[in-house]
């Protein structure tokens, strides 16, 4: 409970040092960090479907930081 606690706290403190925007479209690397470490610490391969669309989240993570540079 603390930790999901501390988590929110910390994702609202963020909400105001970036825009909305950015915080909805980086929210979504979440998701793309757990396939990562399920792959690294379990050795789990991700389906073709899964890595597309991790690849697809990540492109447009890093389209936005390009547009904003």
């Amino acid at each position: 409970m603390v930790h999901t606690v501390l988590a929110l706290l910390l994702y609202m403190k963020g909400l105001r040092e970036v825009e909305v925007n950015e915080a909805a479209l980086l929210s979504y690397l979440d998701p793309l960090s757990a396939v990562v470490y399920a792959f690294l610490i379990f050795g789990e391969i991700p389906s073709l479907r899964t890595a597309v669309g991790g690849l697809l989240i990540l492109s447009a993570s890093l389209a936005d930081i390009l547009k904003k540079g």
